[in-house]
């Protein structure tokens, strides 16, 4: 069992905030670090005014699928690296929660196109589907920029 302290002054200022009638996120965090087997923790409030953080369509982060990369071990790994690049600069913008939502069928045929791709690189970009705010989860969909016709018939792939 481990106890959670927060001072009263720290319970006021969340009431105070969520009497305005506006949204806002509270996040409870540590005042110091928790070592395993310690039964109480001293614990602060960060109170911030839910907004908007991004826009349908923001870019969040671009890479390139290099000719050598066409086994689905190697186009997972570089996916990866897309996603977690893009939900780091949403984080860097605003976004607090980091749980990302795609479009697994859209992934799974974008990840065989790129391993059955004839040009030597693709140029990825992670992009946001919908406005989101705060602490809304990120709705992230991938495009392939300049990709080759025939490869498949959407573009965009959530």
């Amino acid at each position: 069992v481990l106890l959670i302290y927060i001072p009263t002054s720290e319970v006021e200022k969340i009431i105070g905030n969520l009497q305005n009638g506006e949204a806002w996120i509270v996040t409870i965090r540590s005042a110091n670090n928790v070592l395993l087997g310690e039964s109480s923790v001293l614990a602060f409030a960060d109170v911030r005014p839910s907004r908007q953080v991004l826009e349908a369509g923001q870019i969040l982060a671009s890479t390139v699928v290099e000719e050598d990369e066409r086994s689905l071990e190697a186009v997972n790994r570089r996916l990866s690296l897309l996603l977690a690049t893009a939900r780091n600069q949403a984080n860097r913008l605003g976004a607090l929660n980091m749980q990302v939502t795609l479009d697994n069928e859209a992934l799974t045929a974008l990840v065989r196109s790129l391993m059955r791709r004839t040009d030597p690189q693709a140029t990825l970009e992670a992009f946001s589907m919908q406005d989101s705010e705060t602490g809304d989860p990120l709705s992230l969909g991938i495009r392939w920029l300049n990709q080759p016709l025939g490869n498949t018939s959407d573009s965009d792939h959530g």
